[in-house]
């Protein structure tokens, strides 16, 4: 904390533990600084709230990161997450008012996002971890919930590609492929002909030959929680935390 009339050093609050992820967003109040961010406390993203200057306390806020944080005149504050959702704390961080995302949510669904042998049908979970099945058909503009699994899941082991989940430093063969600094790499498919294979990650969706050289890449809207291509090879299919399918 710098002096607000000659930015001479006062303070820095307790950040014991935080050692994960960033607090990119804060806000203060009368008494109070809070902060959240792509910090997460197991799985699950707090805010953290400083009373004072003092000690921090988590307020155990979102599944998702949170994207800004604003006090309210009466105390406590309001917080949006990537979701997207909000809700509304109170002065001890007890949920008042909560509005969570109405759109599908494709994390910690990896094995589950089926795609067709033409790729022209999807399967995916409508919640975390692939709760709530459903299969939609673009040739038919059908969607059937809980269906039986007959889709192929994604190859991520035919190639020797290691530390790619969840991971800065994704390897082919030992060697690390070129992301960009702090890209994490999320999800992976590897093509049925063993040829090539598709990175997605936060920001991009990326394609390599198996000597690591990229063939192409596209720019993410959001996070690729999931890829796939089809069985004939001719599709890619992404899904994204905003809740859209991507293919190409």
């Amino acid at each position: 904390m710098l002096d607000g009339h000659n930015l001479t050093f006062l303070y820095a609050p307790d950040t014991t533990g935080i050692d994960s992820g960033d607090l990119g967003n804060v806000a203060w109040s009368q008494n109070s600084l809070y902060a959240g961010g792509q910090y997460r406390d197991g799985s699950s993203y707090p805010v953290l709230h400083w009373p004072q200057a003092g000690n921090y306390a988590k307020w155990q806020a979102s599944q998702k990161t949170i994207m800004d944080i604003r006090p309210l005149k009466n105390g406590g504050i309001v917080y949006g997450a990537a979701d997207p959702s909000f809700a509304v704390l109170d002065n001890a961080g007890n949920k008042i008012v909560e509005q969570e995302a109405s759109i599908a949510d494709y994390r910690g669904n990896l094995d589950g996002f089926l795609i067709s042998h033409d790729g022209n049908t999807v399967q995916f979970g409508f919640e975390s971890g692939g709760e709530r099945p459903a299969r939609f058909s673009l040739s038919e503009q059908s969607l059937i919930l809980n269906p039986q699994p007959d889709a192929n899941p994604p190859d991520t082991t035919s190639l020797n590609i290691t530390d790619w989940k969840d991971s800065y430093n994704p390897k082919l063969n030992g060697n690390a492929l070129p992301l960009e600094q702090y890209e994490m790499s999320i999800s992976l498919v590897i093509a049925p002909d063993k040829s090539k294979f598709l990175l997605g990650t936060r920001w991009f969706l990326r394609l390599f030959d198996t000597n690591g050289q990229q063939i192409w890449k596209v720019q993410n809207p959001v996070t690729a929680w999931g890829v796939n291509i089809s069985g004939d090879g001719k599709k890619a299919v992404a899904a994204f935390g905003d809740s859209r399918f991507w293919t190409n």
